[in-house]
């Protein structure tokens, strides 16, 4: 598929200059949420490359040190094939207000569910371990256990936990 180049109108160059010379990147607006800052943002770095002229620079890795080399250039008037373009990233979940990716997110924060389980599984054994022997210990004392073998003293105290 196939798209043509952008071309700016006169309206269009007049609204990115008064973009320009309105848009302030460090005011701060009461009741803005961060996800909203950050899509100005994003809409800021989006129309500071519609007036650029200079073309974009395609490179490719070369095998043998890894550097990468300069393949060619796309000027603003050129067709591109985007099913062609090597870095198209595919988000099966999509990106959340802050343009992560949600499946990412959502695989980091199972193995922290998992690690917090864990953890609170080996701290409620050792609690209760350590409850139970308490337990046996106050309830029953030391208590003395008659063995068969003769070497041992049927006196000698053994504690049961």
């Amino acid at each position: 598929m196939f798209r043509p180049a952008r071309s700016i109108s006169p309206n269009t160059a007049s609204l990115l200059k008064l973009w320009g010379e309105k848009y302030d990147l460090n005011k701060q607006f009461s009741g803005m949420t961060y996800s909203k800052v950050r899509y100005y943002q994003r809409v800021n770095a989006s129309v500071q490359g519609l007036l650029s002229t200079e073309p974009e620079i395609l490179a490719t890795k070369d095998p043998q040190t890894g550097a990468l080399t300069e393949a060619g250039e796309v000027n603003e008037n050129d067709y591109i094939n985007i099913s062609q373009v090597a870095n198209v990233r595919v988000l099966p979940l999509g990106t959340d207000n802050f343009g992560r990716d949600v499946l990412t997110v959502l695989v980091k924060a199972t193995g922290v569910s998992l690690e917090i389980g864990l953890i609170a599984g080996l701290v409620a054994t050792a609690i209760g371990l350590t409850l139970g022997c308490w337990q046996a210990i106050s309830a029953a004392g030391w208590m003395t256990l008659s063995c068969s073998s003769p070497t041992s003293s049927p006196s000698s105290p053994v504690l049961c936990c």
